[in-house]
């Protein structure tokens, strides 16, 4: 290692004073060597003696006072002969010394593949010199002595200090584009290192320095969407906007829009955004589509009918019959609907059918209008030529709804409504239409067909409630069990707990005589209610359904059918099915009383009226219980009455005759 003693101080030199740089320069020539033996690169002196060589040097010109200068070089890291932990050694020496100066002359890693046993990582030595602090802190305006630095931390990959190292070095950089530059670099740096925050500040600071550094605000905006500040992107977005031409601005505009729109939920500043591009570029057409959009949401229908004018006015200009025709009708339907200005409306869609005269949609549009002003004629007579095309898909079966919605019957009434499903199936107004005529005229299967095209477009609760009003409908009026089993099968896998639902698909079991398979789902169904504090006519429902079950087992449990039977009447007595069922259990029983009393009450309640029996029916089953009480005279009554009410019933002549017989 070089000493350097004292130098004399020569005040009445006029040489030319050497630099630092030249200072760093004489050092490096005679500093050849850290010690007697580095020749050697990995020999015998490293590893068993380390010697200090010192020198005296004067230098002409110097007017500085005593310096002492440590100079390492050739240290060869490598196995055995120089470990890191013998670097470590050599620099504690050297920082023993209290060096002014430290400086390292090169060959850190050892070049000798063939006497070497393995090499020191460079993370390991470099760790070992990074205590040599005395060149920075000597003297920090040496850009060579900053630059080795900088450079040896990169590439001993040590992050943060050479985040550190970059800080250090912005704060005494003098010059613009060097300090600028240093702290691109520390941006990059801390972005790498996961410091985006502390990246966001430094490019502030260049900013700061140079608003109008566009790569800086650039990779600004950047980290800020990288962060999801969207705040500070349009705040970035708005210094850049400043510093561009008219010309360049419109994206910028457009993004700041879409921003504005879709991550800050303003649709006020979008909206701004976009007139303010409109204003530099009028025939923006993203813009116009954006504003028709937004001014539409907000409801904002002056503002919207504005707009569209000018829409109109470039479409003029470029041409485009299409968008012509959209941008035109639905600036008509505003004058008509929303401004009160139907004659606005009038011109304009006569306007539109000079240039296009097949405009089914046009026609339509201004037979609405002259039906707000009460011009029946004119109106008809602008469908009637509407008609006359023929128009085909959802145009025409708009056309056919609204001809059914004049239509004087409901035949054709019918005829429109089919006609626009054939045309649009997905036409749920007219769908919606057609449901309800067929339910006023009974036309049950059409009913069923237009649910279940209903509850294809549903969702939710109401393509639920569409199911099952369909599935009560085919097995009330359609009679077709089996479609409704398969209609109750996708709700079912849906919500298998689900009461109604299960209901229906014991109801539907059970009525086409699935008895076993109806079972379980009333056995749960009973689970269900019997947990309920109040007990419903839904348990006496359950109830009786499985006493019907138990019935009709092949051998049938009469006991267990009865309880629940009795359970099922005490809870609803005003169960038809319960009734009937149990006046005839009891009159298998020859409980003639019980079996009276019941029937009495079924006439009371006019049970026939459910459709389970017919009133003949009852009055059969109140002169089988008088005859079983022995009652003949009662018995004779009672036919003779159901006979007056129901002349048509099959059996209760034939039984008046036999009783008459038997005396």
């Amino acid at each position: 290692m070089g000493q350097a003693l004292s130098m004399p101080d020569l005040p009445g030199d006029r040489t030319r004073l050497p630099t630092r740089r030249r200072v760093m320069r004489g050092v490096a020539a005679v500093g050849v060597s850290c010690f007697a033996g580095a020749a050697y690169a990995f020999g015998v002196e490293p590893h068993f003696r380390l010697d200090v060589a010192r020198y005296a040097l004067s230098l002409p010109g110097w007017r500085g006072g005593p310096m002492k200068i440590v100079a390492l070089a050739d240290i060869h890291a490598c196995e055995p002969w120089m470990p890191a932990s013998r670097v470590r050694a050599i620099v504690a020496q050297a920082n023993a010394l209290k060096p002014d100066l430290v400086v390292l002359l090169g060959d850190y890693v050892n070049s000798l593949h063939r006497f070497r046993e393995a090499a020191v990582p460079p993370a390991d030595w470099g760790a070992a010199l990074s205590d040599l602090r005395a060149l920075l802190e000597y003297d920090q305006g040496d850009d060579d002595a900053w630059a080795r630095v900088l450079q040896l931390l990169e590439s001993l990959g040590d992050g943060e200090g050479l985040a550190q190292a970059l800080e250090q070095r912005i704060t005494i950089a003098t010059d613009d584009d060097e300090r600028r530059g240093l702290r691109l670099r520390h941006a990059h740096l801390l972005v790498e290192l996961g410091g985006l925050d502390e990246a966001i500040g430094v490019y502030n600071d260049m900013l700061a320095t140079r608003a109008d550094d566009l790569q800086a605000l650039q990779e600004l905006e950047n980290l800020h969407r990288r962060l999801g500040n969207w705040k500070e992107v349009r705040d970035v977005l708005e210094r850049k906007l400043d510093l561009l031409q008219p010309g360049q601005r419109v994206p910028v505009l457009e993004e700041m829009a879409h921003l504005a729109e879709e991550k800050l939920d303003d649709a006020d500043e979008a909206i701004e955004r976009h007139r303010r591009l409109l204003m530099e570029a009028p025939r923006h057409t993203p813009s116009l589509v954006a504003l028709w959009r937004l001014y539409e949401g907000a409801e904002k229908w002056e503002d919207l009918a504005e707009l569209l004018e000018q829409f109109l006015a470039v479409l003029r200009d470029v041409g485009g019959v299409d968008q012509r025709r959209e941008v035109g009708l639905r600036l008509a339907e505003l004058y008509s609907e929303r401004l009160g200005e139907a004659e606005k409306a009038r011109n304009l869609l006569t306007e539109l059918l000079q240039f296009d005269p097949n405009s089914v949609q046009a026609l339509m549009a201004l037979a609405a209008v002259e039906e707000a002003q009460g011009n029946d004629a004119a109106m008809g007579e602008l469908l009637q030529r509407a008609a006359a095309m023929q128009p085909q898909g959802v145009i025409g079966a708009d056309l056919q709804l609204r001809l059914a919605k004049l239509a004087d019957t409901p035949e054709k009434q019918r005829e429109h409504l089919e006609t626009a499903l054939h045309l649009s199936p997905a036409n749920l107004e007219a769908a919606r239409s057609l449901l309800d005529l067929s339910r006023k005229e009974g036309y049950w299967e059409q009913v069923a067909y237009l649910l279940a095209l209903l509850a294809g477009y549903a969702t939710g609760d109401e393509q639920k409630k569409l199911i099952i009003e369909r599935v009560d409908l085919l097995m009330s009026k359609v009679g077709d069990i089996e479609e409704a089993l398969r209609a109750l099968a996708p709700v079912y896998e849906m919500v298998q707990d689900d009461v109604e639902v299960n209901r229906r698909i014991a109801d539907a079991l059970f009525t086409s005589g699935r008895f076993d398979e109806a079972a379980g789902m009333y056995s749960w169904l009973i689970q269900v209610e019997t947990s309920k504090q109040k007990k419903s006519k839904q348990l006496a429902h359950y109830l009786t359904r499985m006493a019907r079950v138990e019935l009709a087992a092949e051998t049938p449990d009469m006991k267990a059918a009865l309880e629940k039977l009795r359970e099922a009447y005490k809870i609803d007595t005003t169960s038809a099915e319960a009734m009937i069922l149990l006046a005839d259990v009891y009159a298998h029983q020859n409980a003639w009383d019980e079996s009276l009393k019941l029937a009495r009450a079924m006439l009371l309640q006019n049970v026939d009226q459910s459709g389970l029996v017919r009133r003949g029916d009852i009055y059969l089953r109140l002169a089988t219980a008088h005859v079983g009480l022995k009652e003949n005279s009662k018995a004779l009554s009672m036919l003779r009455r159901g006979i007056e009410e129901d002349p048509e019933h099959p059996e209760l002549a034939a039984k008046l005759k036999e009783l008459q017989a038997a005396g």
